[in-house]
């Protein structure tokens, strides 16, 4: 799937779908696609990581779309200030909280 500019995504390098190793715990970066100087596109610094337990990476997978998806809807930009990471965090805090409530 072809990415968009200042679309939000998620990835992790120790990711257990794709990578054997030995902790009880990974997470996966919550991030920006934004223009290389160079064109086409690069992954922002992670604004925040979702964690959770090797034996059950759906849990992280899905907490981690749920974030993306609200992101794109409130802070996706056609520009090069894409949001304000207050703004970001808040939102993040608002998912948490409803998976707390469950």
């Amino acid at each position: 799937m072809e990415k968009e500019l200042y679309e939000w995504d998620w990835n992790g390098s120790y990711d257990p779908a794709t990578r054997k190793f030995h902790s009880d715990t990974f997470s996966v970066g919550i991030f920006q696609w934004i223009p290389k100087e160079s064109g086409g596109l690069k992954k922002s610094k992670a604004v925040y990581r979702v964690k959770g337990w090797t034996g059950n990476p759906e849990e992280v997978y899905f907490k981690a779309e749920q974030i993306c998806s609200a992101l794109n809807e409130k802070f996706k930009r056609d520009c090069s200030t894409a949001y304000l990471i207050l703004d970001v965090e808040q939102e993040i805090k608002k998912i948490r909280q409803s998976w707390e409530r469950r």
